[in-house]
């Protein structure tokens, strides 16, 4: 980075371990300039580096080159004019101050402070051991070298040689931190174009701390259901995901998710930073629900003849309930245009069957049907959150009758995992992918005549769970022949996840599945 600046010269100093045994915030350098460029108008540039063997690192920048270095053009260098003056820290007309764009963290030891510019018209003031001091009529000479540091040149900004009877002329100021007092940084969320639900959100920082320093973040988020944000904050544990009570939403007016810091240090020195600029949270919504119906499971299959308003559907299931819908008639053609669900209900993971209510005069017309989509048929459903394996051969003589399914969940209360299979045996001429699905039962690993009504009580409590068929095999009828098939050489298997609260949803891993022979 110095290669190409023009004779670069260097600095060594102390953080002194005894004094500063955690280190040092600086905040700014002080020179003494006696020129500066007025010609080219060149800045001035000033590095804080590291050091290798009691040398300036040639490349490596303390907090990168975006914080530990500054630069300042000609108009903001002061300069001294030996003939009328002695330069002097305690006089501010004198010096120059470089102050960083944040504060550098410089641990105990040895530094480099390394100044360059491509003007070679800057001239700084230094101590030469046996050089006369500037404005001392006595004539008195400098005996000894005025600091531990080093200070180097460089012809190439690359290497640098030492000059033992130089040291340059330089205050470097640090920060001086309020112990005892907790300081709180708060960051509210930007506005979005819509408004966003979710239901985990995972806080993301970069800081640092020392010991005798704490950083500990909270925040507040704003309810879905009451568009209010909560009164008080919440601890979080930063980089980790926060589960969360209920679906939160960010609006597009508003704060909907304030985050709020709090930093302490019982030492004046030093402090615990945060980067701000990667300070961020990432906000996550479940697509899940619990199987209830909803207008775009239906689908009408005979509009019907003769309605003059609309009619009830009736919904029979041999799983789920609640659900109710009309189906909505278009008064001009008689016809029925569409299904209006009016209650989701819940639980929907069976086969299902729907009827419409004949028109009120049934004379000379015609009644209309539809259907809707079914986790069993072999396609389609009313979850928003399922998985679907490949489809799996069985090698040739290894026909299966029946099949275990084996996965470790975390399966809160508020949750289901359903689990089923479709099969297809190797003389039946149907295609895998019209075969429809088949729901199974989850028992108990060991006893497989109890069911298994464990749950999670932690987002850690992952539980084994086994299912298997409701019937004594896998045997089915085919739908296009008629004819009963004892085995199978293709299946599939279907997870499907539910819940009544999307911020309590089901996690699965260590899928296992077993297709057995026939006894």
């Amino acid at each position: 980075m110095a290669a190409g600046f023009i004779d670069p010269v260097a600095q060594t100093f102390f953080v002194e371990p005894s004094l500063y045994s955690k280190g040092i915030f600086v905040h700014s350098v002080d020179l003494i300039f006696k020129k500066k460029d007025t010609v080219t108008y060149q800045p001035f540039v000033v590095q804080l580096r590291p050091t290798v063997n009691g040398y300036p690192h040639s490349t490596l920048i303390h907090s990168s080159s975006a914080l530990g270095q500054v630069s300042l053009y000609p108009e903001n260098v002061n300069t001294v004019d030996i003939n009328t003056d002695v330069p002097s820290f305690t006089n501010s007309s004198h010096y120059t101050r470089f102050t960083f764009p944040a504060p550098v963290y410089l641990t105990p030891g040895e530094h480099a402070m390394v100044l360059f510019s491509n003007s070679d018209d800057y001239e700084v003031f230094v101590a030469e051991v046996g050089g006369v001091r500037i404005g001392d009529t006595t004539g008195r000479r400098i005996d000894k070298q005025v600091y531990v540091g080093s200070f180097f040149k460089s012809q190439n900004g690359l290497t640098y040689t030492a000059y033992q009877d130089l040291d340059l002329m330089f205050r470097v100021n640090f920060c001086r931190f309020t112990d005892n007092t907790t300081y709180y940084l708060y960051a509210n969320n930007s506005l979005p174009t819509t408004n966003t639900e979710y239901d985990l959100i995972k806080l993301s920082s970069q800081d640092l701390s020392f010991k005798d320093t704490s950083i500990n973040y909270f925040y507040k988020s704003k309810s879905n259901s009451t568009l209010t944000l909560d009164s008080d904050f919440s601890n979080v544990i930063i980089n980790e995901n926060e589960f969360l009570e209920e679906r939160k939403i960010v609006t597009t007016t508003g704060q909907s998710i304030v985050l709020r810091a709090d930093l302490r240090t019982t030492d004046n020195t030093i402090s615990p930073v945060i980067d701000t600029s990667r300070l961020n949270a990432t906000a996550i919504k479940y697509v899940i629900n619990d199987c209830g119906l909803t207008d775009s499971n239906f689908a009408i299959t005979n509009p019907g003849t003769g309605y003059t308003a609309n009619a009830v559907v009736t919904i029979t299931a041999n799983q789920g309930t609640g659900a109710a819908a009309e189906a909505v008639a278009n008064v001009t053609t008689g016809k029925i245009d569409s299904i209006k669900v009016t209650n989701n209900g819940s639980g929907y993971v069976g086969d299902i069957t729907v009827s419409i209510a004949a028109p009120a005069v049934s004379a000379g017309n015609t009644t209309a049907a539809c259907i809707v989509a079914q986790e069993t048929a072999s396609k389609g459903g009313p979850a928003l959150a399922r998985y679907i394996t490949r489809n799996v051969t069985l090698a040739d003589g290894f026909d299966a009758n029946m099949i275990r399914v084996y996965l470790t969940g975390y399966q809160p209360p508020q949750s289901t995992i359903e689990v089923y299979y479709s099969v297809l045996a190797e003389e039946d001429p149907t295609n895998f992918i019209d075969r429809p699905y088949v729901r199974m039962k989850n028992v108990q690993p060991g006893n497989e005549g109890l069911t298994n009504d464990s749950k999670s009580q932690v987002e850690t409590d992952f539980l084994e769970y086994l299912f298997i068929p409701f019937t004594d095999d896998t045997s089915y009828i085919g739908t296009t022949n008629n004819v009963n098939y004892n085995s199978f050489k293709t299946f599939a298997i279907k997870i499907v996840m539910r819940t009544s609260n999307p911020s309590y949803t089901p996690v699965i891993r260590d899928l296992r599945v077993l297709a057995l022979a026939p006894w």
